[in-house]
């Protein structure tokens, strides 16, 4: 069974890369450690982008490896950033919609993101729950 590669945050992610490019050192830089590494985690954005830092400390000359690393290091920060704008507003929904007593229709709730008046819409189509028009006028963030 595969495993996901989880990363917290850049530390972490420096810490991982650190450690898995001693191993792979250790193991002569062998194409089937990095195979078995692929093969041992659930295929991600963040495990291609881990594989492409390893092979790349090795190849690159370390000015260029810095660069890569600081491309994929601020884009992980932008993607975390993201997803975590996104579950701290369907929290935000959810508890609107728990506190309203409904589960589908209409309700307003304070934007997690900005303070502002946001609403949430939700139907049920098909056994499941759907959004539609979900947002926050103030700051612009909006879900379907």
């Amino acid at each position: 069974m595969s495993k996901t590669l989880i990363i917290k945050d850049i530390d972490d992610y420096k810490r991982k890369l650190d450690i898995a490019y001693q191993k792979w050192q250790k193991n002569n830089f062998s194409e089937k450690w990095i195979e078995n590494l692929k093969n041992y985690y659930v295929p991600s954005t963040d495990l291609w982008n881990f594989v492409k830092l390893l092979r790349a400390r090795k190849k690159l000359p370390e000015e260029k490896y810095k660069k890569l690393e600081e491309k994929i290091f601020k884009d992980f920060e932008e993607i975390e950033k993201i997803l975590s704008d996104v579950l701290k507003v369907f929290r935000a929904e959810e508890e609107a919609f728990k506190k309203a007593g409904i589960k589908e229709g209409k309700v307003t709730y304070t934007c997690p993101l900005c303070g502002g008046t946001a609403v949430a819409v939700r139907y049920k189509y098909g056994g499941r729950y759907h959004g539609l028009g979900s947002h926050c006028p103030n700051c612009g963030f909006s879900h379907t």
